[in-house]
């Protein structure tokens, strides 16, 4: 179903009100800004976000695997706890994004920015890594990181 940003409003509301998860399942949002939306634990598994603005929204536990999020903008994001298994991620920007402990298992990164995010605990295994930026981001703690390949420089923490 395509929704614009008040019906994800509705939805959110809706979904606090009667005390349920908020539940975006397979939802097309392409484009969409839901910048500043509270997203928490939301279900948005299998959703279309691709190009869709999410500058600080939180998105703290949400469900986003196999989720389309390509050239996503997601500066500034909560994403801790986030389960991105599979998630098509190329091109998205998460600069500044908070990351820990999300669970990135498989998902596409290729060409991805990561400058100055923080992967503290952050699950990598298995994700495709081509070309994406880590510089200037927190690794500390992570769980089977491999860097080779990647586009990286001597300003980062932690990944050594």
């Amino acid at each position: 179903m395509t929704m614009n940003r008040d019906r994800v409003i509705r939805e959110i509301r809706a979904a606090r009100k009667h005390d349920r998860r908020i539940d975006l399942q397979e939802a097309v949002l392409r484009g969409a800004d839901l910048r500043y939306l509270d997203l928490e634990d939301a279900n948005l598994r299998g959703a279309d976000l691709e190009g869709a603005i999410l500058q600080c929204a939180d998105l703290w536990g949400a469900d986003l695997r196999g989720a389309n999020l390509k050239e996503a903008d997601l500066r500034a994001a909560d994403l801790k706890e986030a389960d991105l298994r599979c998630a098509c991620l190329v091109g998205a920007c998460f600069q500044a994004a908070n990351l820990q402990e999300a669970d990135l298992r498989t998902a596409n990164l290729q060409h991805a920015n990561l400058q100055r995010a923080n992967l503290d605990g952050a699950d990598l295994e298995g994700a495709d890594l081509r070309e994406t930026d880590f510089r200037c981001s927190r690794f500390d703690g992570n769980r089977s990181v491999r860097l080779d390949n990647l586009n990286v420089d001597d300003e980062m923490d932690g990944a050594g």
